[in-house]
């Protein structure tokens, strides 16, 4: 599926592209030293920000000419399609297999190197689509076709797939809330992933 347009909109302020160009950078160092290839995108509670900064910083490597997959796994609120302002009849949720997701994924005439899987609609039983299991194969048989898979993963702090999808990718982004986020849920979190063998990558703080 082609759409004409993908452009960054969270803002155009010069500062806040260039905090994306410098996450990019650092996402690029941890690519390099520690062979990387997925990285989920997680919050603690309500998960507010993380499908920017996943967006974003999708949008930001592909225009560097990186090849990026991004997933939207949230499947109980997915929001990547809503971004993007495209259609979620199609997506994860109707996959009958891994071959199927090229022509799933939307493609961008004006950034050919970025691809975006929906979640598709909701669906009764989200604990099947995102089974560990099923999620570790269809990742292993797309990820060479990429430089990069970013998942937009439910909160780990409140959904059991968050945590799943952090521990089936390579690295994981947690963000949260300043000044908002109790420090004992952080905690919790931390130890949560820590026990599935999750690798932290970093943490962004969002306003």
């Amino acid at each position: 599926m082609i759409k004409e347009r993908c452009t960054i909109r969270t803002d155009t302020k010069a500062n806040i592209i260039e905090t994306y160009r410098m996450l990019q950078a650092s996402v690029d160092a941890m690519i390099h030293d520690k062979k990387i290839k997925v990285i989920a995108f997680t919050g603690l509670i309500d998960g507010k920000g993380k499908t920017k900064h996943a967006c974003n910083i999708a949008i930001s490597m592909a225009q560097e000419g990186k090849k990026i997959l991004l997933m939207d796994c949230d499947i109980k609120n997915p929001k990547v399609h809503e971004f993007f302002e495209v259609s979620n009849d199609n997506g994860l949720t109707r996959l009958k297999a891994a071959a199927d997701y090229q022509q799933a994924v939307f493609k961008f005439s004006e950034l050919p190197t970025l691809h975006v899987l929906t979640s598709g609609p909701k669906v009764e039983n989200p604990q099947y689509t995102l089974d560990t299991a099923r999620i570790e194969v269809f990742l292993d048989t797309i990820k060479e076709a990429y430089d990069l898979i970013l998942i937009d993963a439910p909160p780990a702090g409140q959904v059991a797939e968050g945590v799943k999808l952090s521990a089936a990718a390579d690295g994981t982004v947690l963000v949260m809330a300043v000044g908002k986020t109790p420090v004992a849920t952080a905690v919790r979190v931390k130890e949560i992933l820590d026990t599935v063998k999750a690798s932290i990558l970093g943490v962004i703080l969002e306003k």
